[in-house]
C-alpha cells in the first residue's frame, strides 16, 4: 500500500521536485506570455531580477502544489478505503 502523505510538507523530496517543476513552468509561461504581448504589469508588481516577471505570478503555481497533491492524494485514499470496505462488507 502506498504511503499516506499527512500534510502538504510530508514527502518532501517528491514534493521538492513538483515545486521546482512547477516554478520554472510557471516562469516560462510568464515569459511567453510577455513576450508575445498577451499581457503585462503595472508598476505596482514586484518583479524577479533579471526573469523580468511578476513575483507573485510566478509563486502562484508553486504554492498552491503541494496542498493540491495533498488534497488529490488524501481523496484517493479515502475512495480506497471506501472501496475495499465495499468489497469485504
Amino acid at each position: 500500500m502506498s504511503k499516506i502523505i499527512k500534510g502538504p510538507l510530508d514527502g518532501f523530496r517528491v514534493g521538492k521536485r513538483r515545486v521546482v517543476l512547477s516554478l520554472g513552468t510557471q516562469i516560462v509561461g510568464e515569459m511567453v506570455a510577455i513576450n508575445r504581448g498577451e499581457w503585462a504589469y503595472n508598476d505596482a508588481m514586484p518583479l524577479i531580477p533579471l526573469l523580468r516577471v511578476g513575483l507573485r505570478p510566478a509563486l502562484q503555481m508553486p504554492s498552491l502544489i503541494l496542498p493540491t497533491f495533498w488534497l488529490a492524494q488524501r481523496v484517493a485514499h479515502s475512495h480506497a478505503r471506501q472501496m475495499a470496505g465495499v468489497r469485504t462488507g
